[in-house]
């Protein structure tokens, strides 16, 4: 599941709208369209989610506005492909031959659900670049 933009809520009963944002872009947009860009006005400020997949590379760059929070999703395989690794501003974040344990080094949750690699992120800017083999 996710979208051609890739930007969505999750909304509860304990939380507003845009507050806890899915960053999920459907695989098949991915490797058919290779490339988009959304913005979306929210109570919190601007999120913003450009992407590009271009030789095995999947490339998103996010901002996700102070008051919110969101979760990246990189799906494990695109066109036969599987997940090699995962960076975020240059920094490994994920690789497989860690047998998918997160990398330490980075600040926030890395995890594996449901063939997807998740990253969840504050308020910020982000440069995700997920390769696949």
């Amino acid at each position: 599941m996710g979208s051609v933009g890739g930007l969505d809520s999750d909304v509860s009963s304990s939380t507003g709208g845009w507050r806890d944002i899915i960053v999920r872009v459907a695989p098949s947009a991915i490797t058919t369209l290779q490339r988009s860009s959304l913005v979306h006005t929210t109570r919190f400020g601007d999120t913003s989610l450009a992407w590009i997949y271009t030789g095995g590379k999947f490339s998103m760059d996010l901002v996700v506005p102070i008051g919110s929070s969101a979760v990246v999703h990189s799906p494990a395989s695109l066109e036969g492909r599987a997940l090699r690794s995962v960076t975020e501003g240059g920094n490994i974040i994920w690789h497989s031959s860690t047998h998918g344990d997160p990398v330490p080094s980075f600040s926030h949750s890395v995890w594996m659900d449901d063939g997807t690699l998740k990253a969840a992120v504050g308020s910020g800017m982000f440069s995700f670049l997920a390769v696949y083999e």
